[in-house]
């Protein structure tokens, strides 16, 4: 005789860069608490990339590519799978920047802060776009880093890397009437053209990247011992791990 099966919910929330388009999920059991887990008693953020792709796999009730989809899309997946697998509510720790509140007193004290998941909020800045004018006569638009891409790129001081990042987020160029894709040419392609951007060509490419959608939830709170009031913004994923 079996030991019975146990009927698992399931629940809908949307991606966002798919213009809210709806996806199914599970709430994540203790098999992907205990990679989880895992993941965050050490401080490799490679190894938590891995372990967080693996939860969402494994409660997806659709096919759902994680290699494919971009960082912020993937970060509000795994808020929503937190909030319907643990609680939407989050204890977190805070203290003064440099030992001193807002009256200059010292005060190292840590404050315990409660966060309401459901409140936190996916954030479109309005000066946000993908396509970026390099002139008159040519175009380009850029595609979103996806998770591991974004976390090589944030752990990188090397200028070829950063510059091999920043150019493999050109999808398409337009040159007049013709499009071009950038996956039809080779990497040393795509970085000499990208080599002729100047300097303010290059802004508006980082103003894509410093814009793009994220999660973000405001925090005000008064510290429990010296009464000073403090103010943080938790953005991105990583703000959230407890």
């Amino acid at each position: 005789m079996s030991l019975p099966k146990i009927d698992i919910a399931t629940f809908s929330t949307t991606q966002p860069s798919a213009k809210n388009k709806k996806l199914t999920f599970r709430p994540f059991l203790v098999k992907e608490e205990k990679i989880l887990m895992m993941a965050m008693q050490g401080e490799n953020i490679e190894e938590q990339v891995v372990a967080i792709k693996q939860i969402i796999n494994n409660c997806s009730q659709q096919e759902f590519d994680v290699d494919s989809v971009p960082l912020f899309d993937l970060e509000w997946i795994f808020l929503q799978l937190r909030i319907h697998s643990v609680g939407d509510q989050l204890n977190l720790k805070f203290k003064h920047r440099d030992g001193k509140n807002k009256n200059d007193e010292e005060c190292a004290h840590v404050s315990n802060v409660n966060v309401d998941l459901k409140e936190v909020e996916m954030v479109y800045d309005e000066s946000h776009n993908k396509e970026i004018e390099i002139n008159d006569k040519i175009t380009i638009f850029l595609k979103y880093p996806n998770i591991e891409t974004a976390n090589k790129i944030k752990n990188t001081e090397d200028v070829e890397g950063i510059m091999a990042f920043l150019s493999s987020g050109i999808e398409f160029i337009k040159d007049e009437e013709t499009l071009h894709e950038t996956k039809d040419f080779t990497q040393e392609e795509v970085i000499e053209f990208f080599e002729q951007f100047n300097q303010q060509q290059m802004l508006k490419i980082q103003n894509f990247y410093r814009t793009q959608p994220v999660i973000q939830h405001d925090i005000n709170y008064t510290c429990e011992k010296c009464g000073g009031e403090e103010s943080v913004i938790l953005r991105g994923l990583q703000d959230f791990l407890e």
